[in-house]
């Protein structure tokens, strides 16, 4: 992947990203009992995928609920930080005319496929779809 896209995937992705953390936040406030999926995979399974409870989970973290956002999701912790430090780090590097991210998205991508670090990834993201199954999340 070029620079460029890359730098424009994350942005836009970012963007959503907010966009879908404010209507729900507006929505959370006039209608605080309905929950919303964008979720395809449970749309056409009915079972939930990894994700599913993240948008909840970084809810609860805006509203400072650590132990209920660790319940719902661990991966909204995780969401929640890329949301905050992607754009900005892209942002840094554009207005910088640097391409740090871009060298540590490479280093990631390298160190990802190694299967010292992509078997306990695929572990620990297979143990969180277990808890949502179980939790009819």
């Amino acid at each position: 992947m070029t620079r460029r896209k890359l730098y424009t995937l994350i942005l836009v992705i970012s963007s959503a990203g907010y966009a879908w953390l404010g209507w729900n936040l507006f929505n959370h406030a006039m209608h605080s009992e309905e929950h919303y999926t964008l979720c395809i995979f449970k749309w056409l399974t009915g079972i939930p995928c990894p994700a599913c409870g993240a948008t909840r989970s970084v809810m609860s973290l805006l509203h400072a609920d650590f132990l209920n956002a660790f319940l719902i999701n661990p991966l909204g912790f995780l969401l929640l930080a890329a949301l905050i430090v992607l754009p900005l780090w892209v942002a840094t590097d554009l207005l910088k005319k640097q391409n740090s991210f871009f060298c540590f998205y490479a280093f990631a991508e390298t160190k990802l496929t190694q299967k010292a670090v992509a078997l306990p990834a695929i572990a620990l993201i297979s143990a969180n779809w277990i808890w949502n199954i179980y939790k009819h999340l």
